[in-house]
């Protein structure tokens, strides 16, 4: 048998070189749950390697993780999970994310006061809301890359590592808004700019969008994402959260 991650020829369960389970095969929405919560929690040997190569070469990386290099990325499911619930607490615990001015950077007379009302939400609740809209953008990319091999769980595993990226950003973000509290609206715009792009980046390297009409694919998939979640966002904001108030 040959091993997917690395090309050795071995023989048994796992890959006496690099120790990669024999078992490994295409993702399908089973097989994903399966991974996330009945793999390892290995922290030490994983998770960090993992942010560094999706800083580095996020779409190359993740294409060859679902294409059998499984050792080369931590678990996706676990690994937003884990980014998810530590931004969380940040946000919680130290408000970091929270505008304390009602009247700032949302207030013109050109919004609608739910809208204002919405963004001020978006902005307290951000981790939550990134986490839930990763279906939204999975199926964005599934429905305009649709001719490519990826099945709706590939595409899932793709967003989720770009987002669970971007939540690692906003992580890094909080220690500058801690210690200087009056540039909290500065990180969070610059924040916003880099993750948008990056979100370009990994899917211009990942669906390998080249010329004039890749990068033109590739922004008509970002723009058509972030709408849809906005307005999916801004409907429940609207009609779901009163119901429970």
């Amino acid at each position: 048998m040959k091993c997917k991650n690395c090309g050795t020829l071995f023989e048994g369960n796992f890959c006496n070189h690099c120790g990669q389970n024999a078992g490994v095969h295409r993702f399908h929405f089973s097989y994903f749950l399966r991974e996330t919560f009945f793999s390892s929690l290995d922290i030490e040997n994983g998770f960090f390697r993992t942010l560094k190569v999706l800083t580095l070469r996020p779409g190359k990386a993740i294409r060859a993780y679902l294409e059998g290099k499984r050792v080369s990325l931590y678990v996706p499911g676990k690994f937003l999970l884990l980014i998810g619930a530590l931004a969380t607490f940040i946000a919680i615990r130290y408000e970091v994310y929270l505008s304390e001015d009602v009247g700032g950077m949302y207030s013109t007379k050109s919004f609608l006061p739910q809208l204002e009302q919405f963004l001020m939400f978006a902005e307290e609740y951000t981790t939550v809301i990134n986490v839930i809209t990763v279906p939204v953008f999975a199926i964005t990319t599934y429905v305009v890359f649709k001719w490519l091999k990826y099945n709706f769980t590939e595409h899932l595993i793709l967003n989720i590592y770009i987002t669970a990226q971007q939540l690692a950003l906003l992580v890094l973000a909080a220690p500058i808004i801690l210690i200087w509290p009056m540039s909290k609206e500065e990180v969070i715009l610059v924040y916003s700019i880099i993750t948008i792009a990056y979100n370009f980046w990994v899917y211009k390297t990942f669906f390998q969008l080249t010329g004039v009409k890749g990068v033109a694919v590739g922004l008509v998939a970002l723009v058509l994402a972030y709408v849809s979640q906005f307005l999916i966002n801004y409907g429940f904001y609207l009609y779901v959260i009163p119901l429970f108030r």
